[in-house]
């Protein structure tokens, strides 16, 4: 995924874009190099693309869950 897609994808929060590839574990690689090479965690945009991060692997996990954890995870 080349890297203006990854920024535009971040600044429109847009979830869909890398919850919709079809290998989520390449979307990781890809957005932890790209967290290295360009991004600084000490400014506000790299804050605020951690917490993108974050929120998209939560999101991740959410849609991905058995009927099972969903159960445990909703008490």
């Amino acid at each position: 995924m080349p890297a203006d897609k990854i920024k535009k994808g971040v600044i429109m929060r847009d979830y869909t874009l890398f919850l919709g590839q079809p290998q989520f574990y390449k979307v990781v690689d890809t957005l932890e190099k790209y967290q290295e090479m360009n991004i600084d965690l000490d400014t506000q945009e790299g804050r605020d693309f951690y917490v993108f991060k974050r929120q998209l692997y939560q999101l991740y996990d959410i849609q991905n869950r058995s009927v099972e954890e969903h159960e445990a995870f909703s008490f």
